[in-house]
């Protein structure tokens, strides 16, 4: 197969920390397909342009046989109108760009962190003449309407409602990473058998093949890597450094490496509280992403409470931690809970300080070997569950039924 992937977000391990998609198609290039991605060079981790030179709007370059088409988009720094006109100006880029390519695609894919980027897909497909498939990572604009960014009942949330419905009934399968999205499709007009689940995946090629040992630090390190986002409450994890501190516990750290909207106003909470437990870390490229993470002892997932988590998550980063064999730190009510379903570590309430100082405190507390167990036990529901070449072929077997009419 030919196969077009629209990804605004997509990166390679040298430049970002996601990097799903390239390593999707890297496993599909290995089996004969060919496979394009037309993503943004400009990184929505680190803020900055990554790939094109100055006065440069469209490249191509090749990483192990897959063909990267960046495009120019303009940059931004927070939620704002800058990071509409940004996704605008990829969607337009992107199916321009495509347009003008002298191979024919035999399937399009577009990904949903937001909807023009399938948007974009479903327009080259229609014009190329090939099917159309719809992977939904984030739900827009679901989670925008539960954070307070849009109104629900406002001309930007009906009409990003209306493009999900129009992209979610054209697609010939939606894709979702997000366990329980077909509760959430059905009210949408898009039946159950057209809907798969792919959940998110790690690369065998980069997981340690043993437990990496704890670089030297002094006391009880908590990680958190990822982006520093609202959903993310890692505000928080602050107020519980912030108990800890209080109640005289120096011998834990909370590190916390990323970027992202939030950083600022999290590191100006880190000096109104005068947090001395707390370290604030720049993004690390995801080649020597689990080299950093070797510091942790334990790691830590923190999730604002909506309404939205009934039909489960997404979130990549568990795979890197279960990746490492350490405990993590769930703190969400989501209907899908991979670390209690693995007993990786402590599932606890979200929003409550209260919850993660105590969970930081029993996990310090516990022997190693039970820790090193409840790592043991992550390690294993990855491999069972989320290993990429076993949702590689899932994928693969889809889009050639798709191709296949």
């Amino acid at each position: 197969m030919n196969v077009w992937i629209f990804a605004h977000y997509a990166s390679i391990p040298s430049l970002g920390q996601y990097t799903g998609h390239y390593d999707l198609a890297r496993a599909w290039v290995a089996r004969g397909h060919r496979v394009t991605i037309f993503a943004s060079s400009f990184s929505h981790y680190t803020f900055r342009e990554t790939v094109l030179a100055p006065g440069e709007r469209i490249i191509e370059t090749e990483h192990d046989g897959v063909r990267f088409v960046w495009l120019r988009t303009p940059p931004y720094r927070a939620n704002d109108w800058r990071r509409v006109i940004n996704m605008a100006v990829y969607a337009w880029r992107a199916a321009r760009a495509a347009q003008r390519r002298a191979d024919r695609p035999d399937v399009c894919i577009g990904v949903c962190v937001h909807p023009l980027a399938g948007l974009s897909a479903w327009l080259v497909a229609r014009i190329r003449r090939a099917p159309f498939v719809y992977e939904i990572r984030d739900l827009w604009p679901l989670v925008l309407i539960e954070t307070g960014r849009l109104r629900s009942r406002g001309f930007a949330a009906r009409m990003l409602f209306a493009l999900e419905r129009f992209l979610v009934r054209r697609a010939a399968c939606v894709v979702a990473a997000w366990k329980y999205v077909d509760r959430y499709l059905a009210e949408r007009g898009c039946p159950p058998a057209r809907i798969v689940w792919i959940p998110q995946f790690a690369d065998p090629q980069r997981i340690p093949t043993e437990a990496p040992a704890p670089a030297p630090h002094g006391g009880f390190v908590v990680m958190y890597t990822g982006g520093h986002v609202h959903t993310m409450g890692l505000d928080v994890v602050l107020r519980a450094a912030k108990l800890l501190q209080n109640r005289h516990v120096m011998d834990v750290r909370f590190v916390l490496v990323g970027s992202g909207q939030e950083k600022p106003a999290l590191a100006a909470l880190a000096r109104e509280l005068d947090l001395k437990n707390v370290e604030f870390r720049a993004p690390v490229p995801k080649d020597r992403l689990y080299e950093a993470m070797s510091e942790a002892d334990a790691f830590i997932v923190s999730l604002r409470s909506l309404p939205s988590h009934r039909y489960g998550i997404s979130i990549n980063k568990l795979c890197d931690y279960f990746a490492m064999r350490r405990p993590v730190i769930y703190a969400g009510t989501s209907t899908y809970n991979p670390v209690v379903e693995a007993g990786a570590g402590f599932g606890i309430p979200p929003e409550s300080p209260e919850a993660i100082a105590d969970a930081v405190l029993r996990l310090k507390t516990l022997p190693l070997s039970e820790r090193t167990a409840m790592g043991q036990r992550g390690w294993l529901h990855l491999v069972h569950n989320h290993d990429k070449n076993l949702l590689v072929e899932r994928f693969e077997h889809m889009l050639q039924a798709v191709c296949a009419g």
